[in-house]
């Protein structure tokens, strides 16, 4: 009986657990037999009603709600009001103001101031103008007028000899430099635009852009009239 048994020994191992695995089958329940039951059916008689209820809804009235719309009435479009219009001056047309330029110098004496009396020498500007500038002119005026009236203006001393009578001036000093004081033949002199006029200066005219220049010289050399 061993010797049967240890010779077929590994036969009988399978077939003893092929009787295990044929039993184990047998009594495990198969997917089909443990699938769960179906639910139950149900009926409409045992499922409470959930439908909406079919009473009437309450009719809300518009006196019942608060309004809440906003006031349909427009409101009053804003007039536009006009820029303020820019202001502007004109300023007032003014005349032509008729003028002349006037020079008056003495840079002469600074060539010959060995001439000069001693007590004139600080009379002399050192360039040897003693005045130089535009001189309004009104109609009719003469040479004497712009310079007398300029003079005056700028509080230079000046002094002459007008004779009415016969319409004649002669200047004789202008800033306290007198005639002869730089010689005996030494004076004032007076030229428009470079030249010297055949006149007086009190008989000389002057017109809008004329140059006018008083100058003092060492010597006189031709008759300078009144």
């Amino acid at each position: 009986m061993k010797t049967f048994f240890k010779k077929h020994k590994i036969k009988i191992i399978t077939v003893a657990a092929a009787a295990v695995v044929l039993a184990v089958s047998f009594f495990v329940p198969s997917k089909k037999d443990t699938a769960p039951n179906p639910a139950p059916t149900v009926t409409a008689a045992t499922v409470p009603s959930v439908s909406p209820s079919l009473a009437p809804t309450p009719i809300v009235t518009a006196s019942a709600v608060p309004s809440a719309a906003p006031s349909l009435t427009p409101s009053p479009t804003p007039t536009p009001t006009a820029p303020p219009k820019e202001q502007t001056f004109t300023a007032p047309k003014q005349e032509k103001k008729s003028v002349c330029t006037l020079t008056v110098r003495c840079d002469e004496i600074l060539k010959n101031i060995d001439k000069l009396n001693p007590e004139k020498r600080e009379l002399v500007p050192e360039n040897g103008i003693i005045y130089s500038g535009k001189a309004e002119i009104n109609d009719g005026e003469s040479v004497f007028d712009v310079l007398q009236r300029e003079m005056r203006k700028n509080k230079i001393h000046m002094e002459f000899v007008n004779t009415p009578a016969t319409n004649s001036a002669y200047v004789k000093g202008i800033n306290n430099i007198y005639e002869f004081d730089c010689g005996g033949f030494s004076g004032w002199t007076y030229s428009v635009n470079g030249k010297t006029p055949n006149v007086g200066c009190s008989q000389c005219f002057v017109k809008y852009g004329d140059i006018v220049e008083w100058k003092y010289v060492c010597e006189i050399t031709f008759d300078m009239g009144d």
